[in-house]
């Protein structure tokens, strides 16, 4: 969301580190997003990664003064290749580097990693980089192109009077008393950051929404792959990182939540899902997003992330659009394969999101695939 800072005013050095953060992750104070933090990288690299066997990887520039930059890689096995990428895979709403205050993030290009490859004695075969606000570092030989969503986020300054003025304010109002009105008929409701006792419930609640929401649309579950309920568990249940886990509770059961993380002045949304049922109608999601709207500014916080992906709701409450980017670089003969196999697909990607008689033609090979 903020510019990024200049670029080293000469090359740094650059080296691979085999121990990931949970490890080793490097004492001196490096800023970035929460999802380059080492509390989440670790999360990640005990559960999901280690479920996959994904190899944690340190890249590490140091320049006159020591560490300058660090970013937080995992080695993934994919059939023949050995591809390097962002830990955390759609979990993250970005990713970039971590930047020693002051300096620049280093300009990256097939030699300086190749070279750090076999200084470390490692082998990759390709970078396959996703969502990333920034690829002012990315330097020749990488590809790079937009990535299929766009992320969504709400400015908070001045509060919720400030939101909703931006547009729709009287529609908003007028559906907020409504939803108040039903919830009071059925007993009221209660908003709030869920207590580290009750997370664990909550979070089997969310994973029952999901599979039922993906279910009825014939879409993929992200949040039903190997190691992904134990990740969520385990990073909303650690210390040392500001998760939250906001709930709207009606007649004893989660209506809609939304689990993030904070980290400077910005509410990061990793996740959200409403119940299915009959009060569905009414909207919780927008209910919990006003509450959210309140809180957040209320605490001084300056941003609600909403993460990639384009919604009905985001366009109505978003005020900020951030493009964000995904880059491809091969360094070895088996590289070059993955990265045009990588293009294609992406073309192919594209291709379906822009074509809805596409999109629903894959979704309905989906359906007969699973036998629905």
């Amino acid at each position: 969301m903020q510019d990024m800072p200049p670029a080293f005013p000469s090359p740094p050095r650059l080296r691979f580190q085999a121990a990931g953060p949970s490890e080793s992750w490097p004492t001196a104070p490096l800023a970035g997003t929460p999802f380059q933090s080492p509390g989440f990288v670790a999360a990640w690299q005990r559960t999901r990664g280690a479920a996959m066997r994904r190899a944690p990887l340190l890249l590490l520039a140091e320049d006159a003064d020591g560490l300058a930059a660090a970013l937080p890689l995992e080695i993934d096995r994919r059939g023949p290749f050995r591809v390097v990428r962002f830990p955390a895979e759609t979990h993250a709403n970005a990713n970039g580097w971590c930047l020693r205050p002051g300096a620049g993030a280093p300009v990256l290009d097939g030699a300086s990693i190749a070279a750090a490859c076999d200084a470390a004695g490692i082998r990759i075969d390709a970078l396959d980089l996703h969502r990333m606000p920034d690829t002012s570092s990315l330097g020749p030989g990488f590809a790079i192109r937009p990535a299929p969503e766009e992320r969504f986020a709400i400015s908070l300054a001045g509060g919720i009077e400030t939101v909703l003025a931006r547009g729709n304010a009287k529609r908003k109002r007028k559906k907020f008393r409504s939803q108040q009105r039903f919830f009071e008929a059925q007993g009221g409701y209660v908003f709030g950051d869920t207590p580290a006792v009750g997370r664990a419930a909550a979070l089997a609640t969310f994973f029952a929404q999901k599979r039922a929401r993906f279910a009825d649309l014939s879409l993929p579950n992200p949040f039903a792959d190997r190691g992904i309920e134990a990740f969520l568990a385990d990073l909303f249940g650690a210390a040392g990182i500001d998760t939250r886990l906001y709930t709207i509770v009606s007649a004893g059961s989660i209506k809609a939540m939304m689990g993030g993380v904070v980290a400077d002045g910005v509410f990061w949304g990793m996740f959200s899902s409403f119940a299915d049922d009959a009060d569905a109608d009414v909207s919780p999601g927008e209910l919990l997003l006003w509450h959210l709207v309140e809180q957040l500014s209320a605490e001084g916080l300056a941003l609600l992330d909403l993460g990639p992906g384009e919604e009905r709701y985001k366009r109505s409450w978003c005020d900020r659009v951030v493009p964000q980017y995904d880059a491809v670089l091969a360094l070895t003969t088996a590289g070059r394969a993955y990265v045009a196999a990588a293009r294609l697909r992406g073309r192919l990607v594209a291709r379906i999101k822009s074509d809805a008689r596409l999109k629903g033609a894959v979704q309905r090979l989906r359906r007969i695939w699973r036998g629905d």
